[in-house]
């Protein structure tokens, strides 16, 4: 998580998978598993909000949080659709860039392997047990929800009053906010987004006070106790392959 964009997430589970011989492919498919159990939970919570907000009477700040997060949600949605749906005329697609490119022809081959050992792997995943998936989906639920209650959990001890749902959109989009950022977990552009969008319902202090235990239990926590297990179960292999390589 505190790499540009998340982009060290799935290289670190491959890496961490692999170490108990499980085959890259097969760990880019539960990597791609849990990504779409993710997108599941965020469409299912966002729905259930959406009914919600039908009976209540909104502010036009919040109208414009619900539709932002909609259509990022929704397009994120039509665009996995559409992959999944065309995904052979996307592989020519790319094929003929590469050759544009000038790609060896083994190169292309190879990675060519790759994604048909990672499709075939993702397809068996997808074949698991009804009843492994409903775990896997309600694990996921618990860990979202609980995550996403540790804004409003602050925000209710500070004296504000705030609704879980709103608490959980202005996550969801300061969240995006720092993805997109590209900078490492989102570092200063959640937290400035966050503010922007919760200042204005509980005040600044209150927002800054509450954006702040946030990020310490959801991010900044996770670096101090994350970052030495992390050295030492992919940091220390790594040293070593160096040392061997320089001795070479």
């Amino acid at each position: 998580c505190a790499t540009p964009g998340g982009s060290g997430g799935p290289l670190t589970i491959m890496a961490l998978l692999a170490r108990n011989g499980v085959r890259p492919a097969r760990g880019s498919a539960v990597f791609a598993m849990d990504q779409l159990s993710d997108l599941l939970f965020f469409l299912c919570a966002l729905s259930g909000i959406l009914i919600y907000a039908l009976f209540q009477h909104l502010s036009e700040r919040m109208e414009w949080l619900l539709t932002i997060s909609a259509v990022s949600m929704f397009g994120g949605l039509f665009t996995c659709v559409v992959v999944a749906r065309y995904h052979r005329l996307l592989i020519r697609l790319s094929g003929r860039l590469l050759v544009r490119l000038n790609v060896k022809g083994a190169t292309r081959l190879r990675w060519a392997r790759k994604l048909l050992h990672f499709l075939a792997a993702f397809t068996d995943t997808l074949k698991l047990p009804f009843q492994t998936l409903i775990t896997v989906f309600v694990l996921t639920c618990l860990h979202w929800v609980l995550r996403y209650s540790v804004l409003y959990l602050a925000l209710r001890g500070l004296g504000a009053d705030l609704q879980w749902a709103w608490s959980f959109l202005i996550q969801m989009l300061s969240l995006s906010a720092g993805q997109f950022s590209l900078l490492p977990g989102g570092a200063g552009a959640a937290e400035l987004t966050s503010a922007a969008l919760l200042a204005p319902m509980v005040g600044k202090s209150t927002a800054a006070a509450a954006i702040l235990i946030w990020r310490a239990v959801t991010y900044y926590f996770y670096l101090l106790v994350g970052g030495p297990v992390f050295l030492l179960m992919l940091g220390r292999p790594l040293l070593k392959k160096l040392m061997k390589f320089k001795q070479a």
